[in-house]
């Protein structure tokens, strides 16, 4: 029996809860009971990980390790990474010092690896990414629109920071904090962006797209993140114009109707968002986004310094949040130096950090690239780097105007390219990324529009323009 996805699952029943584990997962923990560990270590049990163990379990009866050996043969070399990665955590267990968030850490890891596989493996043709696309824009869309809401209501879901405290303008949508709905958005805004010319929308289609640049742009405002404001966002803009001669084609760029629509489009989504966040949103957001020029204080050489007391950090943006991340950063330094390079163990940089007096009470990393080097050392790190720049640096050539290569096909490159690039510094804010799917999806995606190109899928290469 086939399904709409097109997945070759036999049981019908597969696709829809693989459609259940993708929506589960960008909508995080909102449905999720959680389990005490060991002292203040807990783990929530959510419907995406129920979701995706009940699929891992349906791969496994209708035998799987066929369907890796004839579709995934092509990206063995990335596996290999992953699995080596995999095997490296769950060794390092030996020396932590905390075994219970060492096994955690390695549960999360494991999950989402398994989580970003299941898109090339399940993913076969053009009509199951255009129908997955669809499946992940509804849900965006529920996302931004309680964002919305919730900015100007000022009602917070309980997997908040700031469930049940009246009066905070931050917006967190369904996450925990502001700074993992920024990323999220800056992860997002490639692939609307890119829509707009790469995909043969209809006008219903392009509407939705304009719709969610919208709330994308004043969501990402309201959220007062400042790395994602003022230098994520900027960055894809800019690597996004630098693509545009290696993925349209001069005809196209040499039609001046088609700039005149580009502008008029552009113009009207910043007037309308100026104008939704002049009206909308407290000064208290737009305050803390100006603070942003004062952090080149925080940034100067002779200030990376470990301070004597905690009371020495005065962050020069206006607050503590920058010196606090750049002693988690000189804390994780010492740690990985105390370990000797290998890493003080998976998920082992909490109960480190924890110790510190100089964090404010933070305990996470809240750098994903530190969280992979200080957790799993220097071997580790520069292999997951060499995985990172050789993906990227395979999407763009992919993503070039090549008469065979479908719209949909080239839109997935390019996309996918360029929210990753935004993350080489969009890593840098949230708390911790190891369960942060918006990412993991976005490397799914990547993944299996890099195996839909490298097959030569007759589906894919035939695709509509």
């Amino acid at each position: 029996m086939k399904t709409r996805l097109g997945t070759g699952l036999r049981n019908p029943y597969g696709e829809y809860l693989f459609i259940c584990v993708v929506i589960a997962a960008l909508l995080g923990p909102v449905i999720g009971i959680e389990i005490p560990l060991s002292g203040e270590q807990t783990m929530v049990i959510t419907l995406f990980r129920l979701s995706l163990f009940g699929l891992i379990l349906l791969l496994v009866w209708e035998g799987w390790q066929r369907n890796i050996n004839s579709n995934l043969s092509l990206l063995s070399s990335y596996g290999f990474i992953f699995l080596v990665w995999l095997g490296y955590a769950v060794l390092s267990l030996l020396w932590s010092r905390d075994i219970v968030a060492g096994v955690r850490y390695v549960l999360y890891l494991s999950m989402m690896m398994g989580y970003a596989w299941l898109f090339p493996l399940l993913l076969r043709s053009e009509k199951s990414v255009r129908a997955m696309v669809r499946v992940i824009a509804m849900t965006v869309t529920v996302i931004l629109s309680f964002a919305f809401i919730e900015s100007i209501t000022y009602f917070h879901l309980p997997t908040s920071r700031y469930w049940k405290i009246e009066g905070i303008p931050f917006i967190t949508s369904v996450f925990t904090n502001q700074n993992d709905l920024a990323t999220f958005i800056t992860l997002l805004i490639p692939f609307i962006l890119t829509s707009f010319y790469l995909l043969p929308l209809g006008w219903r289609g392009k509407a939705w797209a304009y719709l969610l640049l919208v709330l994308s742009l004043y969501c990402l405002i309201g959220t007062g993140s400042r790395i994602n404001n003022l230098i994520v966002f900027p960055l894809v803009v800019a690597v996004w114009l630098i693509s545009l001669p290696f993925t349209v084609k001069k005809s196209v760029l040499g039609d001046w109707k088609m700039w005149r629509n580009a502008g008029v489009i552009a113009a009207s989504v910043l007037i309308v968002t100026g104008l939704s966040c002049h009206l909308l949103l407290p000064d208290f957001v737009k305050t803390k986004i100006g603070t942003t020029f004062g952090l080149y204080e925080d940034l100067k050489p002779q200030a990376w310094e470990m301070p004597a007391q905690a009371e020495e950090m005065i962050a020069g943006g206006g607050d503590r949040s920058v010196e606090t991340r750049k002693m988690l950063i000189l804390n994780g330094v010492f740690f990985l130096k105390e370990s000797a390079g290998v890493g003080v163990g998976a998920g082992n940089v909490e109960p480190y950090m924890s110790k510190m007096n100089n964090v404010n009470e933070k305990s996470n990393m809240h750098n994903w690239w530190m969280e992979i080097l200080v957790n799993f050392g220097v071997f580790i790190f520069l292999l997951y780097l060499l995985f990172y720049f050789h993906f990227l640096l395979s999407l763009y050539r992919r993503a070039g105007k090549r008469a065979q290569t479908s719209s949909w096909l080239r839109w997935g490159l390019l996309s996918s390219a360029l929210s990753l690039t935004g993350f080489l510094l969009g890593g840098m804010a949230p708390s911790t990324v190891i369960h942060f799917t918006p990412m993991w999806t976005v490397i799914g995606l990547g993944l299996a529009m890099l195996l839909l190109y490298r097959r030569g899928d007759k589906d894919v290469i035939v695709g509509s323009e």
